[in-house]
């Protein structure tokens, strides 16, 4: 009853008999005796009173003729939930497929990153800029076919635009 075992039970009716006492302990327990069977009472009655409306069939057969309708209900839904699971797994397995095969024959035609200096022509540079050489200056490792940034010639003669003052 109630999830209560037997030492439980008995710890709280020692408990009970502590705290209310041997004169008032038995009277507390014959009015839980008559509520008891003023529950179960009521209970009887309306049970007799459900199966009175259903027209004399047993709460029962009531039940069974509910779990027809609920039953087939459960199985068709089950069935509707396994042909999902089974239609999702389909698309999974096939939206995956198309994308690995459409990877593997795609190459990259977009525009190609310049290439720039390395880490070691970096820490090169560093190193002639703190020795105080000039940067412009022509380096004996270069490649044959890489110049150095020198100004072109005349290009202090060369007019950028027109004169503001006429």
């Amino acid at each position: 009853m109630f999830g209560i075992n037997g030492g439980e039970f008995f710890l709280i009716g020692v408990v009970a008999l502590l705290v209310l006492g041997p004169e008032r302990l038995p009277i507390l327990a014959r009015k839980a005796g008559k509520w008891t069977r003023e529950m179960r009472a009521i209970a009887m009655e309306f049970r007799s009173g459900i199966e009175r409306e259903l027209g004399g069939n047993s709460l029962q057969e009531f039940k069974d003729e509910i779990d027809k309708p609920v039953s087939e209900l459960r199985s068709t839904v089950s069935d509707i939930r396994k042909d999902f699971n089974q239609t999702s797994d389909d698309v999974q397995k096939n939206l995956n497929s198309a994308l690995s095969d459409s990877s593997k024959g795609l190459a990259w035609t977009g525009p190609v990153a310049p290439q720039g200096p390395t880490p070691e022509d970096a820490a090169n540079d560093l190193a002639r800029i703190e020795a105080g050489e000039d940067l412009l200056a022509p380096q004996p490792d270069l490649a044959p076919n890489m110049t150095t940034n020198t100004p072109p010639a005349g290009l202090d003669e060369l007019e950028l635009g027109a004169d503001l003052d006429d």
